[in-house]
């Protein structure tokens, strides 16, 4: 009856907090309410200052913006029966849980139809994320607790029900955007601020590949998020890292095996490359080492050690191809499988290597070193044909993913750079999820702005899509697309982790940042500046670069020391802070600043400095 719905007053509880600094596209329909920036159901006080609720978001109203009889018995291809009406809401992409329809005077039987338009259209090759409610006689509310995402909520209605209010609320995981950065490129800034909210949307009870198809923990794809995570958010993400890493070593099965995605009811097939992208430098130590947890990587070494037994050397000593359950090497064409699968071994054996000392476990450690050896050189002696890596056996045009991993591993000397560089200004094969290697191998080889100009040309369109606040699959969407064509995928937002490690250069030098890194490399940009919250406190870098200059301005917590450094190439003179530290080729005596005999990069003139903050003039 009229009056006795039980309506909740949600937004009476809210708390006052600061919004957060990432401001996402937002796009408000006529007659709508808007929604806050980074997606926040906010509100103002008389004071003009935001409000939002941290653990229980308040619902917002969904604004109406159409008001019209379906036409043909159809919502861009949902079927409906009767005369219905239709009311939609555009916003930027959201975990949008708790669809409501909100006092809304029905007859029983009457049926309401809530989903978004990734339902409609852009699911991903799976159609079955929306919900009815079957309606009772007179006044009433309806929340559906299950999470869906998009950027439109579609409320289909029956024409004679009285719809009073449409409200809508947003979940995800519990962190904050703390990390900034920005640079004298918008489309990149667009990138960047689109990689954001790709990431925050694939993270919830684990990580996910993608919020509207399986929502599974495919564990190469963390292995991006997680160095995103690194830089963009608070480090309660760090949390979910950790039982990303805690479920693959549970999984294992008995012979040794790990797979994913994990948890799992009906899945239970390995992908070799993927889960040794997550056990080895990029997953597993990368871990440890921006966080400092030794339990973790202390618990899950056991687990990696079992794991690689399963791998055998051939005759050549290369590693043995291994086709797991599933033998993935990315999305895309031209995969030269067999180098592919040996990278991601070195990488995997190189993190153990790691592992190993930072345990104890000093016969371990040994023992991979000396494999590394021999491994380095039996690729190069295999795969290499003085022109570019392949497999003798692979006839297909050449691999350049298999040329990132061999430059970001080590397994390929600097002496081979100009030669891979051919390779990757010819061959453009790889999927969003491996450019994030081949755009950190152009960076460490040294050729930072053909990988921004590679970058930009590969991602352009989707960064330039103004439906999407996301990124997708593949460099197109559905058929355009790979394994289905989803619209917001994290693995392609690895060039979110290159721009503050490489560009602005805030790294740690070691463990959990107990020695702070900050190299820039400018790559052709002008200026850029970012801000990362460590585990030791803020860390931040801002350069402008000029063809006659270079000047840096960073800061880091006066307990911890750190390493500062310019590009190295034609520097005549270094001034740190108004004192010359280095000049015409040799370093010069002083207080300030110790120059690195052993530099931590060839690509900079580095300096040890303790903390505080610094300006750095390079004149070249």
């Amino acid at each position: 009856m009229r009056g006795e719905s039980g309506l909740r007053n949600l937004s009476a509880s809210r708390s006052e907090h600061a919004a957060r600094r990432v401001q996402y596209p937002v796009r408000r329909p006529q007659g709508g309410t808007g929604m806050a920036p980074a997606g926040l159901q906010c509100r103002r006080d008389a004071a003009g200052r935001r409000k939002r609720n941290r653990r229980q978001p308040a619902m917002e109203q969904a604004g109406v913006a159409a008001d019209s009889a379906v036409e043909g018995g159809r919502v861009a291809g949902l079927p409906v029966s009767g005369s219905q009406r239709r009311y939609d809401r555009l916003y930027a992409a959201l975990q949008c849980t708790d669809h409501a329809l909100y006092q809304t005077e029905a007859s029983s039987g009457d049926k309401v139809q809530i989903f978004t338009d990734n339902y409609l259209k852009y699911n991903g090759g799976d159609n079955y994320l929306r919900c009815e409610y079957i309606a009772r006689d007179g006044v009433q509310d309806y929340e559906n607790k299950g999470w869906t995402n998009g950027h439109r909520v579609y409320y289909v209605v029956p024409a004679d029900a009285e719809v009073m209010e449409l409200k809508f609320r947003e979940s995800g995981y519990d962190t904050e955007f703390v990390g900034t950065f920005e640079c004298s490129d918008p489309e990149f800034n667009r990138f960047l601020t689109k990689a954001v909210r790709t990431l925050y949307i694939t993270m919830r009870d684990t990580y996910m590949d993608c919020p509207d198809r399986e929502r599974s923990q495919w564990t190469g794809d963390v292995v991006n998020e997680s160095g995103e995570a690194f830089y963009a958010l608070s480090e309660s993400a760090n949390r979910l890292t950790r039982k990303w890493l805690h479920n693959l070593a549970g999984w294992q099965k008995p012979d040794g095996v790990i797979y994913a995605p994990v948890p799992s009811s009906n899945w239970d097939k390995e992908l070799p490359g993927q889960v040794m992208a997550s056990l080895g430098y990029y997953g597993l130590w990368n871990y440890y080492w921006y966080t400092g947890d030794k339990e973790t990587l202390a618990e899950v070494y056991p687990a990696v050690q079992r794991y690689i037994a399963l791998w055998k050397k051939g005759p050549k000593g290369t590693v043995l191809l291994r086709d797991g359950g599933w033998n993935w090497g990315d999305w895309g064409d031209n995969i030269d499988i067999l180098p592919l699968q040996n990278a991601w071994y070195y990488l995997m054996i190189k993190g153990m290597r790691n592992a190993a000392e930072v345990l104890g476990h000093a016969a371990d450690a040994r023992s991979y070193t000396e494999e590394m050896a021999a491994l380095k050189q039996a690729f190069n002696s295999h795969f290499w044909n003085g022109k570019e890596y392949r497999d003798p056996e692979y006839k297909k045009a050449t691999d350049d993913r298999v040329h990132a991993l061999a430059v970001v591993s080590g397994l390929a000397d600097p002496d081979k750079y100009p030669a891979i560089l051919n390779v990757f200004r010819s061959q453009e094969n790889a999927s969003p999820y491996m450019e994030k290697y081949v755009f950190e191998a152009l960076m460490q080889m040294g050729n930072g702005d053909e990988g921004f100009a590679r970058h930009n040309r590969r991602f352009s369109n989707m960064v330039r899509n103004d439906y999407f606040t996301t990124l997708f699959e593949g460099w197109g969407i559905g058929s355009e697309g790979f394994g289905g064509g989803s619209v917001n995928h994290a693995w392609s937002g690895g060039g979110l982790t290159v721009a503050y490690r490489y560009v602005c250069g805030i790294r740690p030098m070691d463990v959990a940042y107990n020695k702070v890194g900050v190299l820039p490399l400018p790559s052709g940009l002008s200026w850029a500046k970012a801000s990362v919250v460590t585990p030791i406190g803020r860390v931040t870098s801002a350069f402008e670069s000029s063809p006659n200059v270079f000047v840096l301005d960073t800061e880091f917590p006066k307990e911890y020391e750190g390493v500062i450094g310019a590009p190295k190439q034609g520097v005549r003179e270094v001034k740190i802070n108004g004192t010359t530290v280095w000049k015409n080729g040799s370093p010069v005596r002083n207080k300030v600043a110790r120059f690195i005999k052993k530099q931590p990069s060839d690509l900079h003139l580095s300096f040890e400095v303790k903390g505080g903050a610094y300006k750095l003039i390079a004149v070249r």
